[in-house]
Parts: C-alpha cells; structure tokens; sequence
C-alpha cells in the first residue's frame, strides 16, 4: 500500500512539474502569465493536501464504518479525484487570442478555488470528527 502511495504521489509531482514548465515556459503574454500563476498559486496551495487526505482516510478507516465515515472517506477520495482530474485536463490553450487565453484562465481559477473547497471541507470535517 505504501509502495502503491509513494508511486502516485511521485506521478502528481511529476506532472505537476510538467505542468508549470509547459505552461510557464511559453507564455508571452503578461496577463497571461500572471493569471496563469495565480492559478498554479490554489494549486500549490492544495497540492500538499494529498497526503493529508490520505492520512485521513487511514485514520478513518481505522474507525467502526458507519454511513457518515464512509461520507468522509468519499469526500476525502472526491477531492484528490477532482485534483487529478483537473490537473490532467488544465492546458492553456496557446494558439487561442489572448483573451480566449484569458477566459480559459479565469474558468480554471474557478475550478481551481472550488477544488481548494473540496479539499477545505473534507479535511475539516474528517478532523473534526476524529477530534470527537
């Protein structure tokens, strides 16, 4: 289990870093570089939530399973989905005008905010339960 965690968190570095060197490496635009980076910055900022989430789901499944662990453990497992998820499909469209670019840019911003919620709430609420 160990091994299989240690993989995939290799995997998430891996093409996160991808990630940021392809999309900063070619953005000429300022704005579009800024917005790009303020993007990465919620990503950055939920990246390293990954191995919270997974803490918790292990302390969690370490509890008598009811309706209610199972609700966090879903939640805790929805929010490192939607990660991989976004992170697989974020691409700023390059030869798109500046403000398509800009566009695209603001709807992943939004993602990216309701992403960085997604991991909030379910951290949130898996410690609190097993603070009880």
């Amino acid at each position: 289990m160990q091994i299989k965690f240690s993989f995939y968190l290799l995997v998430l570095v891996f093409i996160s870093g991808l990630m940021i060197t392809q999309g900063c490496n070619s953005i000429d635009n300022p704005e579009v570089k800024a917005l790009h980076e303020e993007v990465m910055e919620i990503h950055d900022r939920v990246m390293p939530e990954m191995s919270t989430t997974r803490k918790l789901r292990k302390a969690l499944s370490n509890q008598q399973s009811n309706p209610q662990i199972e609700g966090m453990v879903n939640a805790l497992s929805n929010a490192e989905e939607v990660m991989m998820d976004w992170m697989a499909e974020y691409k700023i469209p390059k030869e798109a005008k500046i403000e398509d670019q800009l566009k695209y840019l603001e709807q992943e911003k939004i993602k990216a905010k309701n992403m960085e919620q997604l991991f909030i709430n379910a951290i949130s609420q898996a410690k609190s339960y097993l603070e009880e």
